[in-house]
């Protein structure tokens, strides 16, 4: 086999130690530069595609990614840990969590790249770049691909974007000297669980590595469809200067703001033209309004697309050479032969190329590809050992803790849950019922990692109340459900039991890459296995835990059982984490990140990308009564909200403005509660201005004990205050008077009599064009 020994410690090689690119004191840029400089047209051919081969005359390892979107995807060798989907993760409103997730994830994903390159393995998911978050806006509950997003709202996906990014971007100083130092610490509290790598500090002036370097995708206006009613591959999105500035294209600002280090460009084309081939995009946009520094790196098969689906070149060299003038600088798919015809032939000039290999190179030196391991702490110990880092007991802990966190109760009578202490456990008989009760496999979703152990809610309700209280039947084979011959045994079980738990929904051969939904019904027979067990269990309460990553409307089960929770993706402690809130170790306080329709009479085409085409999409411009909406979520207490506040009752364009309140957990359960704060913006003068009716502007998760109260704040980010001049092409803030409210959920949906929210306003008195100074 090849001599891989130089792979984990290149620049330790003495044939290269003093040139510039090993100087861990020069910029990654400069560093890139100077490797580019050095390297044949072959060499650089072979860089200019993903998973590339070691170049061994200049020491260059092989360039490897991964995906990390809820845990660092597997190989042959190695298992990891599977977090909850990332939907899942939203519905938990929660950065430090999303912090936590990511950098437990990026401990892991390091670990196994080094593991790869002290052994001789590469190949995809062996790299330390990772392909993750996804921050398309979910517009439509139909789209295959709507588990892999943070929602529907722009603000929630930015946030949690931002904070995502930290966490797989940790920072350490390289110095020899942190060689003994570097440790891995972990805290877990109540509601975040905190996994944190330190370095000792240094005082080289070397810039600081990267644990790995995220990538943001799918850029941009990439929301369905997948397959239906068009393939991805030929999908033109026609998306107005409104929806794309006020809709799509904020949260790729928001990774940019957040040092983001790389973007993958989509499969569609973007108003006839190929998102990886539109300078306009990948240029103007991203590097120029933006200011993005990074690389971007084309989605798997798009550069070819280009030429071969799309038609839009006449070659894939042609492909390759536009794609690579419009600013892809690296090109997952492709073919290294399609950049020397483009060079041979003209198409491309060998300085176009340079550059974006210096963009790509740019991002490996920063995570310290090239560094010998004595000078990155991220080389050393633990990230060596990977028993040290992959599947450890605080990530274990945490994949449980943040499941927990995501869990949604929609709906539920008065007493059923939870249900109950050890005593009343003891009595019970519990019916687990459903396709989705003992599937290791659909508890996980999309993109998982293939984890050493997968807990489902069957085990977890035996380990409750032990396997003699617990009857099961799976009802349905899978959650196609095409047969009812089971339905019989399920009856039974329901009526022969105190308590029926009936876990419905979705999986991978459902919704997926490639795979989109027609309806948001549950699939196949599902509804009727619903309908059958609550006629058979008679007065036993019926809990439906439904399962999934896209909405599905449970209309029925909210108005015919006792109580319905979305139970998602949960990752690996999917089953611990449903336990935890049916039997009341955990108080659920997930929300909604998406609004759940009624069903598909309620929605444009999936292919209509105007967010305001009736009824409008998403809660922000939704004009029609949904099932459940943005933002809903239900506890096993309640919350009270007093003594608001605002900074200020007329604030000038882009001054800062906050808004305080104190909630009050008026119940006798410790819970966590999600607040939130919503805007309406109303403008002096609304000719040529566009603006939803209905904005998130902050938000935040709180552990209040019972009777307790905790003081909140919301800044109000200027992009929520803002409106689109249909005139001037930009968002801008204008005078307008601002209704702003802060509460549990949104203010249209609080019950008069209820104290769940508190509204105020406030003027802008001035104008501004976005971004703020």
């Amino acid at each position: 086999g090849e001599d891989h020994s130089w792979w984990l410690s290149p620049c330790a090689e003495e044939a290269v130690a003093s040139l510039p690119f090993c100087d861990v004191s020069a910029s990654s840029a400069v560093r890139a530069r100077d490797l580019v400089g050095r390297l044949s047209r072959a060499e650089k051919l072979l860089l200019t595609v993903t998973f590339t081969q070691p170049l061994p005359r200049l020491f260059v390892p092989p360039l490897d990614t991964t995906e990390c979107l809820r845990g660092s995807a597997s190989t042959a060798q190695l298992n990891t840990t599977s977090f909850p989907q990332a939907v899942a993760s939203a519905a938990s409103f929660n950065r430090s969590l999303l912090w936590a997730v990511a950098n437990a994830t990026a401990v892991e994903a390091r670990a196994k790249a080094n593991f790869g390159l002290a052994r001789g393995y590469h190949g995809p998911h062996y790299g330390a770049v990772c392909w993750s978050p996804v921050v398309n806006i979910a517009r439509d509950p139909r789209w295959g691909r709507t588990q892999e997003t943070y929602g529907e709202d722009v603000l929630l996906t930015s946030r949690l974007a931002a904070q995502f990014i930290a966490g797989l971007q940790q920072s350490a100083p390289r110095s020899p000297s942190a060689a003994s130092s570097t440790t891995t610490t972990t805290t877990t509290t109540t509601t975040t669980t905190t996994v944190s790598t330190s370095a000792a500090s240094s005082t080289s002036s070397a810039p600081p590595t990267l644990l790995t370097a995220s990538t943001c995708k799918h850029f941009d206006a990439y929301n369905g469809p997948e397959n239906v009613p068009v393939s991805r591959m030929e999908f033109n999105a026609r998306v107005s200067a409104r929806d794309l500035q006020s809709t799509f294209m904020p949260p790729f600002d928001a990774c940019v703001r957040s040092g983001v280090q790389a973007l993958m460009c989509a499969y569609y084309e973007l108003n006839g033209v190929p998102s990886c081939a539109d300078p306009l995009l990948l240029q103007k946009a991203a590097r120029g309004a933006m200011g993005f520094g990074g690389h971007v790196v084309g989605d798997c098969g798009a550069v070819g697309n280009v030429y071969g689906t799309q038609n839009f070149s006449h070659s894939r060299a042609e492909a390759a050479a536009m794609t690579r003038r419009a600013g892809v600088d690296w090109d997952c798919g492709g073919d290294p032969s399609w950049y020397e015809a483009a060079l041979l032939e003209g198409l491309l000039p060998e300085s176009a190329l340079d550059a974006s290999l210096e963009r790509m190179l740019a991002t490996h030196f920063s995570l310290g590809t090239f560094d010998a391991a004595a000078e990155n702490p991220y080389k050393r110990w633990p990230y060596t050992d990977v028993h040290e880092c992959i599947n450890t007991p605080a990530h274990q802990r945490l994949a449980r803790e943040a499941a927990a966190q995501t869990i949604v109760l929609l709906h539920a009578v008065d007493g059923v849950l939870p249900l109950g202490s050890a005593a009343r456990k003891a009595r019970l008989t519990v019916a687990v019922i459903g396709p989705n009760a003992d599937n290791k496999t659909n508890v996980l979703g999309d993109y998982s990692p293939i984890p050493y152990y997968v807990v489902t809610p069957l085990e977890a309700v035996r380990e409750r109340v032990g396997n003699e209280s617990v009857v099961y039947a799976a009802g349905c084979a899978d959650v196609l459900c095409r047969s009812s011959a089971g339905f019989g045994a399920a009856e039974a079980a329901a009526a022969s039991s105190d308590v029926v738990l009936l876990f419905v929904g979705l999986n991978t051969e459902v919704e997926s890459e490639g795979n989109d939904r027609r309806d948001l019904r549950l699939p196949g027979l599902q509804h009727e296995l619903v309908k059958r067990v609550a006629a058979a269990a008679g007065s036993s309460p019926v809990i439906v835990v439904c399962m999934n990553g896209g909405a599905v409307a449970l209309e029925w089960e909210r108005d015919n059982t006792a109580a319905v929770l979305y139970g998602w993706y949960g990752g690996q402690e999917a089953g611990h984490a449903i336990a935890d809130v049916l039997f009341g170790e955990v108080s659920p306080a997930g929300r909604l990140p998406y609004t759940v329709y009624e069903g598909v009479h309620q929605l444009p085409p999936i292919t209509d990308y105007d967010m305001t085409s009736p009824p409008g999409r998403t809660y922000r411009y939704f004009n029609d009564t949904p099932l459940w909406e943005f933002g809903y979520g239900l506890s096993y207490t309640t919350f009270e909200y007093s003594d608001v506040s605002i900074s200020t009752t007329a604030a000038s364009a882009c001054e800062p403005v906050h808004l305080t309140a104190t909630v009050t957990n008026t119940g006798s359960v410790a819970s966590d509660e999600v607040y939130q704060c919503y805007v309406a913006v109303t403008p002096s003068e609304s000719t040529g201005l566009s603006v939803p009716r209905l904005q998130l502007a902050d938000f935040g998760r709180v552990h209040v004990p019972a009777g307790a109260k905790q003081k909140v704040t919301c800044e109000l980010h200027p992009l929520q205050l803002a409106v689109f001049d249909e005139y001037e092409f930009a968002l801008r803030q204008v005078p307008a008077s601002v209704s702003v409210s802060i509460g549990g959920k949104q203010p249209t949906t609080c019950p008069s009599s209820a104290a769940c929210f508190l509204s105020t306003a406030f003027s802008i008195t001035s104008s501004a064009t976005l971004p703020c100074p």
